[in-house]
């Protein structure tokens, strides 16, 4: 077959949403385990997972996967408006064929999210897919399905993967077989002023682009209050949660309002699931890693008054510990990770404090006792 009506024949095709038969085995061969395609049939398969199981598993800590994103189980930040233009600007570019978009988020933000939507809304007009792995073919196989498809690709990579060397080595090889290829790439920082002394700041992602196009859209830290009270309302839509559960969360609703510091995904998925947020473990020893010395003994002491006791504890009793007269946390923990382990300041104006929530304080526990290489069993 002729390769240009072959091209046309695999673009009609796409839009009929025949892309999956008409993609040859050994483009589909070639890509297995290192790109995940988002085909027309994406997601297709709800009817077979029930949109609540679907729901409560991606509330407790797990991935939005393609029939929760058909599902429209998640909520749709305020930046996927930014998100959206600034794609289409790169995709109407026809001088750069090569572009890029990152996405700078702290983690837990719902970034890879926030990606994973857009992949879903933009997987019927464009060749949408996701990086699982980088190989020496990747560039030869994006090339031919972009040849094969006459449509440029969009192609998410998360941070884990966005700062390793062979990134940067794909990146070159895609500019110089000019790819019709639309990175979007998701940047986890901290800001300088939060970088811990311990930790080697890496250089910002633009710093490796070169000269194709690229565009940043940054995704807030703490959620608008409107995006709060609609996360609130999925939870709620969790038929196996308790009566108790959503009074709390109905708390929690009045809360955010006022105190931004409790618009966090983690800190609803704590509210409702507890231990079995199964986010726990990586969301404790994240913060815990950046901590320095005294803040890891202050939690642990308030962890232990928590788990033990369930009181506030007055701050001003650490004044041993902290080396100073008047203890003041905020002061303490000037990093919005690590602070976020903490309770919120006393609404009364009280200098007390314990840990954000029992289940936080019992892992924060455990781990410092693995790293001390104590037996602890709560």
């Amino acid at each position: 077959m002729h390769s240009k009506f072959l091209g046309e024949f695999a673009f009609k095709n796409w839009a009929k949403g025949q892309f999956q038969e008409t993609l040859p085995q050994t483009m589909r061969q070639a890509i297995k385990g290192h790109l995940q395609i988002f085909y027309q049939r994406t997601g297709s398969s709800l009817q077979s997972n029930p949109e609540d199981e679907l729901r409560k598993r991606f509330y407790s800590g797990s991935e939005i996967d393609e029939n929760g994103l058909a599902g429209g189980i998640a909520i749709e930040r305020y930046k996927m408006k930014d998100l959206k233009r600034e794609m289409k600007s790169l995709l109407n570019d026809k001088r750069s064929h090569v572009s890029l978009i990152i996405v700078k988020a702290h983690r837990g933000t719902g970034a890879t999210t926030l990606c994973l939507q857009l992949l879903f809304e933009f997987h019927k007009q464009y060749i949408c897919a996701r990086l699982l792995e980088f190989h020496e073919s990747l560039g030869t196989s994006i090339e031919k399905i972009t040849q094969y498809s006459r449509l440029p690709m969009i192609l998410f990579v998360d941070s884990e993967m966005a700062y390793v060397p062979e990134f940067i080595d794909f990146k070159n090889d895609a500019e110089r077989r000019n790819l019709n290829l639309k990175l979007l790439v998701v940047e986890s920082e901290l800001s300088f002023s939060q970088q811990p002394t311990n930790f080697k700041k890496k250089p910002p992602l633009q710093h490796f682009v070169g000269t194709i196009a690229y565009k940043i859209v940054e995704l807030d830290r703490e959620l608008t209050a409107d995006e709060a009270s609609q996360l609130v309302n999925q939870y709620l839509k969790i038929q196996s949660i308790s009566d108790r559960k959503k009074i709390e969360l109905e708390q929690l609703r009045q809360r955010v309002t006022k105190e931004s510091s409790l618009r966090k995904f983690a800190i609803v998925s704590l509210t409702v699931f507890g231990k079995e947020f199964t986010g726990l473990e990586n969301y404790v020893a994240y913060r815990l890693d950046l901590a320095n010395d005294l803040q890891r003994k202050i939690l642990e002491f308030l962890a232990l008054v928590h788990v033990h006791t369930d009181y506030l504890f007055p701050v001003n009793a650490l004044r041993r510990l902290a080396k100073r007269e008047i203890v003041v946390l905020e002061m303490i923990f000037n990093n919005d990770d690590v602070r976020e382990l903490l309770s919120p300041p006393s609404s009364e104006g009280r200098n007390v404090r314990r840990i954000s929530f029992v289940e936080v304080a019992e892992e924060v526990l455990k781990q410092q006792a693995n790293k001390n290489k104590e037996d602890f069993t709560l």
